[in-house]
């Protein structure tokens, strides 16, 4: 599975958004998305 899966899979099972996620480890939405 590659990482960006692992993580939505992970973001999502605890409700979060991207934006709410994003803000938690101090990174702008945009960055994550494309990690993601």
């Amino acid at each position: 599975m590659q990482l960006g899966k692992i993580l939505k899979t992970a973001r999502e099972a605890k409700g979060l958004s991207q934006k709410e996620l994003a803000g938690l480890v101090k990174m702008q939405q945009a960055q994550y998305s494309r990690i993601e």
